[in-house]
């Protein structure tokens, strides 16, 4: 016996999100992940296909510890500093979630 409160749609759902939202919508959990107390960084690149061909935030490059790495901020070297690598990549769209933190903490 079918419940009264069953509501079977023959037609799609049209309260989706569109692919924008989806993709900063993937960035923003994605920063997330970050464990720098002052800027927290998520990313979503994206194909003309709309297919995600990479997902990160600002963290350590696998193999480095986060413990062994300064948080402070402001002027430091080159050598000092967390983003000494990166990559090219050609015919996508970027979607980047950015939080900044002036505050201090208690």
């Amino acid at each position: 016996m079918e419940s009264s409160t069953t509501k079977i749609e023959n037609s799609k759902r049209s309260s989706y999100i569109d692919w924008e939202e989806y993709f900063m919508a993937i960035a923003f959990l994605s920063a997330k992940r970050s464990k720098d107390p002052n800027t927290q960084v998520g990313a979503c690149i994206v194909n003309n296909d709309k297919r995600i061909v990479g997902i990160g935030y600002n963290g350590m490059p696998t193999g480095c510890s986060d413990d062994e790495f300064p948080w402070k901020k402001g002027p430091h070297t080159s050598l000092d500093a967390k983003y000494l690598y990166g990559t090219v990549i050609y015919f996508c769209f970027y979607y980047l979630y950015i939080y900044f933190f002036f505050g201090k903490y208690v």
